[in-house]
């Protein structure tokens, strides 16, 4: 399965079906986490991008950064969706897998792409339910002063099982400070 071993993301259709995504992504990694071999590389789930105009269209890779003379891409190897709810897109890179912050700013790249006018969208940063809780803060903090208004609070995902718990709390945008709490 090309899922095994690859970061991957999600797009979900609105902040009204978060529950809905939340619950139902969280099967499917576990689905595919029970397919594979005991010994394999779970995917990596590293965020959610929650966009109230509805899913969206995606280049075939992602522009994660780089330098001009270098930019760094994301190939999008595998999507897979239910009901226009929410897609999954697994990512291939060399030589490292994107972090939260490269594919967040590849995401807001390709949405200024898609046309003139402010970028809509939210990030849910995903974290191994066993992230030390200062590690969390600290990435919660460079991403929100990195991409201020964007950060909607953490989940958390256990890549043993494919659990995935959101804090069921209203979807609102955090501010660089209520980032630093979490």
């Amino acid at each position: 399965m090309l899922m095994e071993g690859r970061s991957v993301f999600a797009l979900v259709r609105s902040p009204a079906d978060l529950e809905r995504a939340c619950q139902e992504l969280g099967g499917f990694l576990s689905a595919v986490r029970q397919r594979t071999a005991p010994a394999a590389t779970p995917a990596c789930l590293l965020g959610l991008w929650v966009d109230a105009r509805g899913t969206v269209e995606l280049p075939a890779a992602l522009e994660l950064g780089g330098s001009a003379d270098a930019p760094r891409h994301a190939r999008i190897a595998e999507a897979t969706g239910m009901s226009a709810i929410w897609m999954m897109y697994a990512l291939e890179t060399s030589p490292r897998a994107p972090s939260r912050a490269e594919v967040l700013g590849g995401l807001i790249r390709a949405r200024a792409d898609d046309g003139g006018g402010p970028v809509p969208g939210h990030f849910i940063p995903v974290f191994a339910r066993d992230t030390r809780a200062g590690a969390v803060k600290t990435e919660m903090e460079e991403l929100e002063c990195r991409h201020l208004g964007r950060l909607l609070a953490p989940c958390y995902h256990d890549p043993r099982t494919g659990v995935l718990d959101w804090p069921r709390v209203p979807a609102e945008p955090l501010s660089c400070r209520q980032a630093a709490s979490h």
